[in-house]
This record gives structure tokens, C-alpha cells and sequence, in this order.
């Protein structure tokens, strides 16, 4: 099962999602927490490390990948594990963006995300995918930037008609937009 947790940067979105897929995981199934970002200056490196010691002690296995995640799909490993995807905005922006800046193929991007989740959710007992909320803030956007946010915008639909739960956390309350709450 698909479950989309959404938030603004510091909602407390990640602590959320890393006790939802603790209530997720049955009979010893194996817990993977699946590290998108892409550990590009000081302050991604801090986030991180944040975000390691927060799930320190809670049995997660860490995968860290930032491109391609439906090649994990073929991996045994996974079947029948609970997966905690952190996060969707992150993958999109290694997927769109090459290092030097430039972009890759807008046109197929999201679509090709959505079905390596797809993919995922197959082998899995539960996928919960992390993303961001970046859609509030009043601002036009242009460009590489609005191309970026339509597609991420796109993605949270097609993930939130798959899933099983949508939760925003605010504050870190979180909020079922779509499901119960475990």
C-alpha cells in the first residue's frame, strides 16, 4: 500500500512518517528507509545527519539512492518490506537536474518517477513516500522553477489517487487528507 505524507520544510513530516512506518511493519518484515538527497553542500550534509540521527536505534535500513529507485524493485531484499521513501521533492529535483544545472526530459520525468513507485509498491508491504509542500507560499514562479513545481504537482495527484492515505502534518499535527491515521 501507497501512503503520501505532505508537508512544509520543518512540519515535523519526516518524524511522522518514520513512526507511521514503524506502525506499519508486521511479523519482523524488514524496514528500509530510502535516502534521496543528494548530499551536495553543508547544508544538505546537515540535513542528513539530522535525519540519521533521528532514526537512529529505530531498525531502519538505510538505501541511499537519488536516482532510478525502480531498479530496487528487482532486488529480493525488498519484497515484502515497508519502505520510507525520503523524499519525493528530493528525487525530482536529482531527476530533472543534472549537476551542471541543466535539464533533463520534463516531459517524461514525472511520469517515469510515478512508475517506478508503482513498481516499488508491487514488491512491498507498504511504501510511504516523504514530500514537500511548496505550493503555499503566494510566490509566481518562472521558468525551471515552475516547470519543477508542475511536474512535482502531478506527481502528488497521481500518488494520492494510488495511495491508501495522504497526511499533511502542519506543525507537526498531522492531518488525514485522504484514509485513517495509524
Amino acid at each position: 500500500m501507497i501512503h503520501l505524507v505532505i508537508g512544509g520544510s520543518g512540519s515535523g513530516k519526516s518524524a511522522y512518517a518514520e513512526r507511521f512506518a514503524l506502525a506499519c511493519r508486521r511479523n519482523d518484515r524488514k524496514l528500509f528507509y530510502l535516502a534521496t538527497m543528494a548530499p551536495i553542500g553543508r547544508e544538505a550534509e546537515r540535513r542528513i545527519e539530522r535525519h540519521r540521527k533521528m532514526r537512529e536505534g529505530l531498525g531502519f535500513e538505510t538505501i541511499e539512492m537519488q536516482r532510478s529507485i525502480g531498479d530496487l524493485a528487482d532486488s529480493n531484499d525488498i519484497k515484502g518490506s515497508v519502505i520510507l521513501l525520503e523524499s519525493l521533492s528530493d528525487l525530482l529535483a536529482n531527476e530533472l537536474f543534472e549537476p551542471d544545472g541543466s535539464m533533463n526530459d520534463t516531459d517524461t520525468v514525472g511520469t517515469r518517477i510515478f512508475s517506478e513507485i508503482m513498481k516499488l509498491d508491487e514488491e512491498t508491504e507498504d511504501i510511504i513516500i516523504v514530500s514537500d509542500d511548496i505550493f503555499r507560499d503566494g510566490i509566481g514562479y518562472t521558468g525551471e522553477t515552475d516547470r519543477y513545481m508542475e511536474i512535482l504537482g502531478k506527481i502528488h495527484i497521481w500518488i494520492a489517487e494510488a495511495s491508501e492515505t495522504v497526511t499533511e502534518v502542519i506543525c507537526g499535527i498531522p492531518r488525514a487528507r485522504k484514509g485513517g491515521m495509524k
